[in-house]
C-alpha cells in the first residue's frame, strides 16, 4: 500500500478498525445498463446523453465498503476503478465484488495524493473523503487531473451547519485523551460520562443508540473539515473546478430545502431571489435552512471544459425543451445473507420502485415524446416559474428520481 502521506495512513486504519458504513443490506441491480447514464447526464443539464456514455471510464475515489459496488451495478458496461486507502474496507468491497460478479470493477489499495490519472475519467465519485484531510487542494487537485474535459466530478463534504455538535465534541475529546490512539476510547467514555442539557447532549444521546461503528464515524473520526457552500465553491475554484449543479443526496428529503431552495411568499422578494446568479441562491438557502440544509454535494466541471455555461436557468430550458418519456425499467436485487454473502432475492421488479410525487404525477402521466416537456405543461395548465421546474428536473430525471428520460432527437 502506498497511501500517500501519514494522514491517509491513519485514516486507512482508522476504517480498517472501524469500516463504515457497513455491508449494504440489499443493491438493486439496473437490467438497463443506459439508464444511470442517462439520468446523470440530466443531471447536469445535458438531455441529449452525451456527457455520460454507458462504456465510459468511472473512478471511485474513497470508495469504502459499498460505494464502488454501487456505481459499478449502475454503470455495467464502463470500466470502474475503486480505490480506498482502508485495507478493511476495501477487503470487504471485494467480497461483495466477487459474490455480485461485478467483473467491470477493479479495487486498487491507493490514497488520493499518490494517485496519479490524467484525464482518464469520464465520471468521478468521492463523497465523505475530503473533509478528512488537513489538505483538501491536494486531493481536489489529483481528482482534477484524472478528470477528462467534459466529465462529471460527484464530491460531498460536510456543511458547517450539520455538524456544529459533532466538531465540538470531537475537539472536546482530543484535549482529554493522552495520546492519538487513546482517542476513540476516550470519546466513548466522555459521551457515557456528560450529564448535560443542551443540543450537543441531544444529538450525542441519539447518536449513541446507532451501531458502534456509525458513531465511531460521525463522533470518534481522527480529522474533519466542514465547509459552508461559498467555501467549497472558493474550494473547487482553486483547483480549476466549478459547482455545476447539486445532487440530492440520499439522506435529503425531497422538499425544496434538499433542492438548495427556500420559499418566499413575497412576489419582490422572490423575483429578487431569482435574479441571483445560482451561488448566490445556494448561499442564501444554507445560511436560511442553516441546520435543515442540505448535504454539500455538487456534481462539477472542469473549468475549462469546452461546454457552454451551465446554470438552472439553462438546464430548466434544456429540461422544458426536451421530449421525453417515462421510465419503465427492471432491476435485480440483491441481498445479504449471512455467511453465503450477496445472493439474488428478486430477479426482476419494476424500476422506478416508488411512486411519483403527487404534484408532478399529472406530467408524468402525460408524458410523450410528442411534445416537450414544456408544451405538455402548457397542455395542462401547470406552472413554469424556476422554483417549480426546478423541483420537476430534480424530482423526475436524476438518478436520485428516476422516472422520466428524455428522447434525444
Amino acid at each position: 500500500m502506498n497511501p500517500s502521506n501519514g494522514h491517509e495512513a491513519v485514516i486507512g486504519g482508522f476504517y480498517t478498525d472501524s469500516p463504515y458504513p457497513w455491508r449494504a443490506h440489499t443493491l438493486q441491480q439496473p437490467l438497463d445498463p443506459g439508464l444511470y447514464p442517462a439520468l446523470l447526464s440530466q443531471a447536469v443539464g445535458d438531455f441529449d446523453h452525451r456527457r455520460i456514455a454507458p462504456d465510459g471510464a468511472v473512478w471511485v475515489a474513497g470508495c469504502g465498503v459499498n460505494q464502488a459496488l454501487i456505481t459499478a451495478q449502475r454503470h455495467p458496461s464502463a470500466r470502474v476503478v475503486g480505490t480506498d486507502v482502508s485495507e478493511g474496507s476495501l477487503a470487504l468491497c471485494d467480497q461483495g465484488r466477487k459474490e455480485l460478479g461485478l467483473d467491470n470493477l477493479e479495487l486498487r489499495q491507493e490514497g488520493l495524493t499518490a494517485a496519479r490519472y490524467h484525464e482518464e475519467f469520464d465520471y468521478i465519485v468521492c463523497t465523505g473523503v475530503l473533509h478528512h484531510n488537513p489538505d483538501p487542494s491536494a486531493l481536489l487537485q489529483h481528482l482534477a487531473a484524472a478528470l477528462r474535459p467534459t466529465g462529471v466530478l460527484e464530491v460531498m463534504v460536510y456543511n458547517t451547519y450539520h455538524r456544529r455538535n459533532p466538531v465540538a465534541f470531537q475537539q472536546a475529546t482530543r484535549l482529554l485523551a493522552a495520546d492519538t490512539a487513546s482517542v476513540p476510547s476516550t470519546g466513548r467514555a466522555l459521551a457515557d460520562a456528560l450529564d448535560l442539557r443542551n443540543s450537543l447532549a441531544g444529538d450525542l444521546a441519539e447518536a449513541r443508540l446507532q451501531p458502534d461503528a456509525a458513531f465511531t464515524d460521525t463522533w470518534l473520526n481522527p480529522y474533519e473539515l466542514t465547509f459552508t457552500v461559498e467555501e467549497f465553491r472558493a474550494l473547487a475554484e482553486r483547483c480549476g473546478l466549478l459547482l455545476e449543479a447539486p445532487r440530492t443526496g440520499p439522506h435529503d428529503d425531497s422538499g425544496e430545502a434538499a433542492l438548495w431552495d427556500v420559499v418566499l411568499h413575497d412576489a419582490a422578494l422572490r423575483e429578487r431571489y431569482e435574479a441571483c446568479d445560482d451561488h448566490t441562491r445556494w448561499r442564501i438557502a444554507q445560511l436560511l435552512l442553516a441546520e435543515e440544509s442540505p448535504y454539500n454535494w455538487f456534481y462539477l466541471r472542469r473549468a475549462d471544459a469546452p461546454l457552454p455555461a451551465s446554470s438552472d436557468t439553462s438546464r430548466n430550458a434544456a429540461f422544458l425543451a426536451a421530449r421525453a418519456a417515462p421510465v419503465a425499467a427492471a432491476q435485480r436485487t440483491w441481498a445479504l445473507r449471512g455467511a453465503e454473502g450477496y445472493r439474488v432475492l428478486v430477479e426482476s421488479s419494476p424500476l422506478p420502485v416508488m411512486p411519483v410525487a403527487p404534484e408532478f404525477r399529472a406530467l408524468w402521466e402525460h408524458l410523450t415524446p410528442e411534445w416537450t416537456i414544456g408544451q405538455t405543461c402548457t397542455r395542462l395548465g401547470l406552472p413554469t416559474d424556476p422554483q417549480t421546474v426546478r423541483r420537476m428536473r430534480a424530482q423526475l430525471t436524476t438518478p436520485e428520481f428516476p422516472y422520466v428520460l428524455s428522447v434525444p432527437a
